[in-house]
């Protein structure tokens, strides 16, 4: 490659004479390059090669990283699933035990043995295991939700189909 180039020069210790000189084209500069460039030994070949032996370890490295990422949200996803439906069935005995103590704790308040607060609390003990069993069923559905959606199979499960357009020609 080569390149030259040519133009006035505008020299001078002020702005105003640097630019005076340049317009009189009193003085002129000439610059020129050369540059010239070979592949000694077909290196860059060689580099480029290497470079796709790299690029294609680390592209396994990322699908190994990423097939163990999978795999522990899919473990995670299922143990979340048994832990709330331990949590629902357990919950199911609490709401059975919490209707039961209001029963006792209203006929204890009919004998003026036990207050109305204390009949409230019972209450408010059975609606905290009806939140508690409802929060174990949300919490089984969302991981049932990572599952599919692990899997692929969320879209589906909705009757949700996604092609994909081909290109125009």
């Amino acid at each position: 490659n080569l390149a030259l180039s040519l133009g006035p020069r505008g020299a001078d210790t002020t702005p105003s004479g640097a630019l005076k000189n340049m317009l009189s084209a009193d003085d002129f500069v000439i610059g020129g390059t050369l540059t010239f460039q070979y592949d000694l030994g077909n290196r860059a070949a060689h580099g480029q090669s290497r470079a796709a032996r790299l690029a294609k370890q680390v592209i396994a490295v990322n699908r190994t990283d990423i097939e163990a990422q999978i795999a522990a949200a899919m473990s995670r996803a299922v143990a979340q699933i048994e832990a709330a439906r331990q949590r629902v069935v357990l919950s199911d005995t609490a709401i059975e035990l919490a209707a039961k103590n209001i029963q006792v704790e209203q006929s204890r308040f009919d004998l003026g043995k036990s207050t109305s607060f204390d009949v409230l609390q019972r209450q408010d003990e059975s609606a905290q295991a009806n939140l508690r069993k409802a929060q174990a069923q949300i919490d089984a559905r969302r991981a049932e939700l990572v599952i599919l959606a692990l899997t692929g199979d969320l879209l589906p499960a909705y009757g949700i189909e996604v092609t994909a357009k081909q290109p125009k020609k």
